[in-house]
């Protein structure tokens, strides 16, 4: 699930179905990141359309009211299709040796058939005209032709068909196995009030299940669960657990090692209370800077949905910090839900905040990294010309970005190295602060950011 927004200078507009309007865009590509056009409106205004707001094949509209949009690829010529590949023929070990060995018999019974041919045909050219009591009408050939298709048809019991229904047999039995075993269980499924047993969809490869001797898996889902969990963090060059937010005292052991052992220094949430601090920024920005989609079932209860397992991961991860994730209003509103830690709260036991997002860069493969430019609303700020840039993406295009000469780069280099080597996946949050005039015009708003010296 992708949160994307429609075009801002064309969205004023799109209840008007009067509206006429010509798309300009480039030829149709493979590539599903990359998106370039202009859309030219009947009064002679234009703005320029991206990826962002171009929805690719079996795309799904979910949380919007109405839509209005222009079709731009069909047919074979869209995205998806041009990407479609025609699915391979998989198939197990053993298949595959019995079809090797069914190809071998049938040679083997061709042969013999030849074999059989030629003899019958010398046979009769020599010795019917010795033996007049056989009364042999038909030529050596003639009898070698006859005899090559009787031995094919006497032959033909070598080939073992059935095996093959047997096969198939036993593979669907050991399909039912797989939905019996008790310790495949994945847990209660409360809409179709049943166990979600594991399913095997084909019986195709489940014999090979035993053969296996090592999974490489590339951590997309393919072979695996792809469930993320924030497990680290490091803020102001100390590290926490998630979840509870237990401080870990950091040992140097070398110039690449280290260990980290629980501490007795506050917790996270309670190093995160004061206002303006790098922890209380980083628990905004797990909540702010994502696309996540916000969901309640029947049952009221909040999931949270997302293109990426990651972002779902540092929400709720943030969730459990004390800081939630709780809607969207007007497109650019993010609604937030803070509860301080327990002794450090000086007013009500939980917050409502509210920031405006007043604009997003995406990720991308070729950027690595998200941005986002915030500002609060609720509780008002103490500045309204003051913003902040919110980015988050792979350590390496962060670190780079960074100011030079900060003195905790070092200690976030050997966490980051630690927490690789234990086979966890790392990215940077950085911030900056900077001042905002905007400009609002009839059709759009311009934002001119002055970042400080």
């Amino acid at each position: 699930m992708k949160l994307d927004p429609c075009t801002p200078r064309a969205s004023f507009a799109l209840p008007q179905l009067s509206l006429q309007c010509v798309l300009n865009c480039v030829a149709p590509s493979g590539d599903l990141y990359s998106f370039d056009g202009a859309l030219k409106m009947s009064d002679g205004r234009s703005c320029a359309v991206s990826e962002q707001t171009l929805l690719l094949r079996s795309s799904r509209l979910r949380n919007t009211k109405w839509a209005v949009g222009i079709v731009v690829y069909t047919g074979q010529e869209s995205k998806v299709m041009l990407n479609s590949r025609s699915s391979s023929n998989k198939q197990s070990h053993v298949e595959g040796s019995v079809n090797t060995f069914i190809i071998a018999i049938f040679f083997i019974q061709l042969v013999m058939a030849i074999l059989s041919a030629i003899l019958s045909g010398f046979w009769a050219s020599t010795q019917c005209p010795k033996h007049d009591y056989l009364h042999c009408t038909s030529s050596g050939g003639q009898v070698g032709s006859m005899t090559f298709w009787t031995y094919i048809i006497l032959l033909n019991s070598l080939i073992p068909a059935s095996l093959i229904v047997t096969m198939e047999i036993v593979k669907v039995a050991h399909a039912s196995f797989i939905g019996w075993d008790a310790e495949l269980v994945h847990g209660y499924d409360k809409k179709e009030k049943k166990w979600k047993c594991a399913e095997a969809h084909t019986s195709t490869l489940n014999e090979g299940l035993g053969q296996i001797d090592f999974i490489f898996s590339d951590k997309t889902g393919t072979l695996t669960e792809n469930k993320m969990e924030l497990r680290y963090v490091s803020v102001d060059g100390e590290a926490y657990q998630a979840g509870d937010g237990q401080f870990l005292e950091t040992t140097f052991l070398d110039d690449k090692k280290l260990r980290l052992d629980k501490g007795y220094k506050p917790s996270f949430q309670e190093a995160a209370t004061e206002e303006g601090s790098s922890g209380w920024q980083f628990l905004r920005m797990l909540a702010v800077c994502q696309t996540v989609m916000l969901e309640k079932d029947d049952d009221g209860e909040i999931s949270y949905n997302a293109d990426s397992p990651d972002e779902v991961a540092l929400v709720v991860g943030g969730k459990d910090y004390g800081c939630a994730f709780t809607g969207r209003e007007g497109g650019d509103i993010t609604l937030i839900d803070y509860t301080p830690p327990i002794g450090k709260a000086s007013g009500p036991s939980s917050m409502k905040e509210q920031w405006k997002v007043l604009n997003v860069v995406q990720f991308s493969s070729k950027r690595k990294r998200m941005s986002v430019i915030v500002q609060r609303v609720v509780p008002p700020p103490k500045s309204t010309s003051t913003v902040s840039v919110w980015m988050k993406g792979a350590d390496n295009i962060i670190i780079e970005r960074l100011a030079p000469g900060s003195a905790l780069l070092d200690r976030y280099n050997k966490h980051l190295l630690h927490y690789s080597m234990d086979g966890l996946r790392t990215l940077c949050f950085a911030t900056k602060v900077c001042n905002i005039v905007a400009t609002d015009e009839p059709l759009c708003t311009e934002r001119k950011v002055h970042f400080p010296s």
